[in-house]
This record gives structure tokens, sequence and C-alpha cells, in this order.
């Protein structure tokens, strides 16, 4: 049974009417930062993170529980997580270019493991997204990949 053309928009307007309203979300207050607030405490982040990986700290409050993890092309489910990291040694960001949003923090990162008392050095590249944790302006990543440089 096919209903009348000026019927239509009337059971268009009724259909809307009686659909249910999508539940309310409560919005989590967020604090208020500045973008060089949000790029230093990203920045802070990701060197704590190496300097867990070469102590091969878990690091949970940095990484997200779903965040994922790729080393010289190979899945990383625990530390050391950067490509061309190992236990002991030192580790440190050498240059970065990080762009800041207010939800997501995306950058580049070049780094150096060193372990003098072994003659070791060893160069890597990072590409890491960071997203807020919660309503204080954490920061923790969500994702990194990364590559030995050869």
């Amino acid at each position: 049974m096919r209903a009348p053309e000026a019927l239509v928009p009337l059971l268009l307007l009724l259909g809307c009417a009686t659909a249910p309203a999508p539940p309310a979300v409560a919005a989590l207050p967020a604090e208020v930062l500045t973008l060089a607030e949000s790029e230093e405490r990203a920045s802070r982040v990701l060197e704590e993170a190496f300097a867990a990986d070469v102590r091969l700290d878990l690091a949970d409050t940095l990484w997200a529980p779903e965040a994922l993890v790729i080393a010289d092309g190979e899945l990383r489910l625990g530390p050391p997580r950067f490509a061309g990291l190992e236990p002991g040694g030192q580790a440190a960001i050498s240059a970065s270019r990080l762009v800041v949003g207010s939800q997501l923090v995306w950058g580049v990162v070049e780094y150096r493991w060193v372990a003098p008392t072994e003659g070791l050095v060893r160069e890597g590249r990072a590409t890491v997204l960071l997203a807020r944790a919660g309503p204080q302006g954490r920061w923790w990543i969500v994702h990194a990949h990364s590559s030995s440089l050869r």
C-alpha cells in the first residue's frame, strides 16, 4: 500500500518525532592549556618513554593500554618499544617536530641510544601520536612507529 504524496512529509515528521533521543554524554571538564604547555607536556612524556625503555620499565602511565607500537617493522608489546634501543645505556631525543591540537599531538622524533662502555651508538626515527588521557591535560602515547637508521 502506498501513501499519498501529500502524507509523505507528515509521515517523515512523525518518524523523526518518535525517534529516541541519543543518550546524553557527560563532558569532562578539560583543563585549558596553551599550545606551548601542551607541547612541553607531550615532549616530557616522550623523554620519559625513552628513558623507561632502556630500564625495561613498562611505564603504563605513559602508554595507552591499546597503543599500537611498531619497531623496525615488528609489533612490540613491551619495552624496549623503540627500534634500536637496548637495556642499559642512555637514550635521548636529538630532534623533534610536534604538531599540537586540543586532543592530539602528532610528531616526528629523532633519537639516539648510546652504550659508552660498549662503544655502541644507534640512531632512530619515530612517528608518534599522543592523545589526552584525562581532564588534567595529561598526554599518553597511543601510537609509535620507529625505525633504526642504518
